[in-house]
């Protein structure tokens, strides 16, 4: 397992970049973060929320190391909606 200052110190490289940058909003994107949206398929729903989960610990993490790129990316995610 990583330590917490495995995790602090790849979350910092990742959000440092523009290239990083891009990639976590593509995730966050796809993940539909934002979207709380139900459908009548347990399945389906399981399997998105499970993504939006993931996609929001990413995104506290960011929040938590590195504050000035969640500040940064969260912009660019609603600049586009």
């Amino acid at each position: 397992m990583f330590s917490d200052d495995d995790i602090e110190s790849f979350i910092r490289a990742i959000s440092s970049t523009e290239e990083g940058k891009k990639f976590l909003i593509y995730i966050f994107q796809t993940a539909n973060i934002d979207d709380f949206s139900i459908s009548c398929d347990i399945q389906k729903d399981y399997y998105f929320f499970g993504r939006q989960s993931f996609a929001n610990d990413i995104r506290n993490l960011i929040k938590q190391y590195n504050f000035d790129a969640y500040l940064d990316i969260e912009k660019e995610i609603h600049k586009k909606q």
